[in-house]
């Protein structure tokens, strides 16, 4: 799955970091120093947003509100024990567990993923008038005073750990925030070549997909937004522990705004690209702010604009891009022994239960009834065809058996169990797939990966290598595996959709219109694969091409003004 040069190239730049962190003292005054040491406290604030918007799908405006929590946090805990060691895991657990109550809040509450670049704004405004309005006396967490606009100053630095009496020196505070980075670094790589990365990232792709493959996607973005408040967190207490103060404009929105010309600027998608972005920004600010001709802010507004509109995906992307166009070699295709699938389970057939029965199914959206009463029975092994003029309910009917929509009355059992309004991730697993009426993948991954993304949910890494091989020979998109899908045909398009749903192994599969768009050629193959598939699984198809039904046939039932 990963590009072996692009690996290399990420090692090398990894190894070619640490010897600069190490080295660097040796070359540089203690200026130059501390500010580069500022710099990399903030690119941990980068990479918080960066891991969180271009791998999680989720932009968190007011990320600055973890980062000022864990810079207080950590001012608060420090002067209070006396000691850095334990105030730096405080800054870190506590921003996480704030995060978590608040996407908990989001993502269970069912907020759009839109609102919550406002509502982590809001809560940033929030904190900052709190600190900012906390002067005086009264104002204070065991011995720390919060100091109100002024801030908490002369925090405690870092110490030896356990030995609050050995402080850091400059040097070492550098190696400190240096080695965090990178090791930071390391971890998001580590967790984006991990099951739990590369669900998110198809998440971040096609959110209702992974719902129908049976991934609680909730949950999925949720654990991304608790690591990106937990590494904001970090970086607040590694900034603070520079300035050995802290104070409200910590929470600012400027510093909001810079982060994303800080991702602009590197490039979005990419987790060395917000780090660079920041280096560059953050040494721009501070050449500007020593000089009067320009207006930092202004050219800050012209860098941001500059970018989006010659250079929108930023620099280290298109440096990619440009040397992957310079190279020219040729990919082998490795041929992996291919595992058959186990045969079809057995029936029994003294006790004909139906595998899925539908009683006075109805679904109304206001005074429009799109399904009435819709009694539907359907058996083991069984392919059934639903036709149907437009508008008589028949993809309304796969919604409520998906779990896309709660059915207005009636029931839907599934093996005899009622599945009937429980989510699309519950229904997925409990064994109903279904490709949908628009293609509906992850454009942004390859062929393989939207297989094995569906594949890799109920098997071994091992397992879902061999399933994936198979589904790519059965769809006939072997030869197409590395191709992202985005960039397909429709009918290809089509076939990735219905492996990505085989790959999750389901007993009961729903194709909404698998031949729309396709040519004649295609549309034969097409139906070859469902009969294929039809040998080991239930199907239910909805199509008007009558002549693709008297293809695959068995058993026709019709939908007329809302009931079959």
């Amino acid at each position: 799955m990963i590009d072996a040069r692009k690996a290399c190239l990420q090692s090398i730049l990894v190894l070619a970091a640490a010897i600069g962190v190490v080295l660097l003292p040796l070359h540089l005054d203690l200026f130059a120093l501390m500010q580069v040491t500022l710099f990399a406290a903030m690119s941990l604030l980068a990479l918080s947003v960066a891991f969180i918007w271009g791998f999680g799908g989720i932009l968190s405006f007011g990320q600055t509100a973890f980062f000022g929590l864990g810079g207080y946090v950590y001012a608060i805990a420090a002067i209070n024990f006396g000691d850095s060691t334990n105030a730096i895991l405080l800054a870190v657990v506590l921003p996480a567990l704030f995060a978590t109550a608040l996407g908990y809040f989001v993502f269970y509450g069912k907020v759009s993923d839109i609102y919550l670049g406002v509502i982590t704004l809001t809560v940033t405004l929030i904190l900052f008038n709190v600190v900012n309005s906390s002067a005086g006396e009264v104002y204070r967490i065991g011995i720390a005073r919060l100091g109100g606009f002024n801030g908490i100053l002369s925090v405690p630095t870092f110490n030896i750990p356990f030995h609050p009496e050995i402080l850091l020196p400059s040097e070492a505070s550098w190696w400190v925030t240096g080695g965090t980075l990178i090791a930071v670094y390391l971890l998001l790589r580590l967790i984006l070549i991990s099951r739990f990365g590369r669900i998110a990232v198809a998440v971040r792709e096609n959110e209702s997909r992974a719902a129908l493959l049976g991934y609680d996607t909730r949950l999925v973005k949720l654990g991304v937004f608790v690591i990106g408040g937990a590494i904001a967190g970090l970086g607040g207490a590694l900034y603070v522990n520079w300035g050995a103060l802290v104070a409200p404009t910590i929470f600012s929105l400027s510093l909001s705004a810079e982060i994303i010309i800080w991702i602009t600027v590197g490039g979005l998608g990419t987790l060395f690209g917000p780090i660079v972005g920041c280096f560059v920004i953050q040494w721009l600010v501070a050449s500007i702010g020593s000089q009067q001709t320009f207006n930092s802010n202004l050219v800050l507004g012209a860098i941001l604009v500059g970018f989006v509109l010659l250079l929108p995906k930023g620099v280290v992307p298109t440096f990619l891009l440009c040397l992957a166009q310079c190279r020219k070699y040729h990919r082998l295709r490795p041929t992996r022994q291919r595992q058959k699938r186990a045969p079809c389970r057995s029936i029994d057939m003294t006790e004909p239960v139906p595998l899925l029965k539908t009683e006075k199914l109805t679904m109304n959206f206001g005074g429009v009834v799109a399904n009435d009463s819709v009694d539907f029975q359907l058996g083991e092994m069984e392919l059934r065809c639903l036709i149907g003029p437009n508008g008589a309910g028949k993809s309304t009917f796969f919604k409520m058996l998906t779990g896309q929509l709660t059915p207005s009355s009636g029931t839907i059992a599934f093996r005899g169990r009622p599945i009937a309004g429980l989510p699309s991730h519950e229904v997925a697993r409990a064994g109903v797939g279904i490709k949908t009426q628009v293609p509906n993948v992850f454009n942004g991954l390859t062929v393989r990966e939207n297989i094995w993304f569906s594949a890799r949910r109920k098997n071994t890494p091992r397992t879902a290598r061999l399933v994936t091989d198979e589904i790519l020979e059965r769809v006939r998109l072997t030869e197409k595996q590395s191709a992202i899908v985005g960039q397909l045909s429709h009918g290809q398009r089509q076939w990735v959709e219905i492996g990505t749903v085989l790959a999750g192994d389901p007993e009961l599969i729903l194709l909404d219109e698998p031949a729309a768009g396709m040519t004649d050629k295609e549309t034969e193959r097409t139906a070859e694969i469902i009969r294929e598939i039809n040998e080991a699984r239930a199907i239910v198809v909805v199509e008007h091409d009558m002549e693709f039904i008297k293809m695959i046939a068995r058993t026709v039932t019709v939908f007329h003004q809302g009931g079959s």
